[in-house]
């Protein structure tokens, strides 16, 4: 199962993000996001949330990121295909 993280200081993007990810992932998966309110910062906000996670992979997005169609399958089977627990997403130039 892949567990997909968003720690969020933007909460109106989130509709939008979690649109994008239902195009982004087909595997069984789970989406936790929660809402920064006390200024923690992501890096703190990841662990926290990397903590609850049940997958056994975790997909950490930003707030303002909006994964294309299909895009968390692909960098999930690469990481299977590779034998990898860290894969970086970046842009089609990259």
């Amino acid at each position: 199962m892949l567990s997909t993280i968003i720690p969020t200081i933007r909460k109106e993007n989130i509709p939008s993000l979690l649109e994008a990810i239902s195009l982004a992932v087909t595997v069984p998966h789970e989406v936790i996001w929660e809402f920064d309110e006390e200024g923690l910062g992501a890096p703190k906000m990841v662990k926290l949330l990397a903590e609850r996670a049940k997958g056994d992979f975790v997909c950490f997005l930003g707030d303002d990121t909006i994964p294309e169609p299909l895009s968390l399958d692909k960098a999930l089977q690469y990481a299977k295909d590779n034998d990898l627990w860290l894969v970086g997403l970046n842009d089609q130039h990259s």
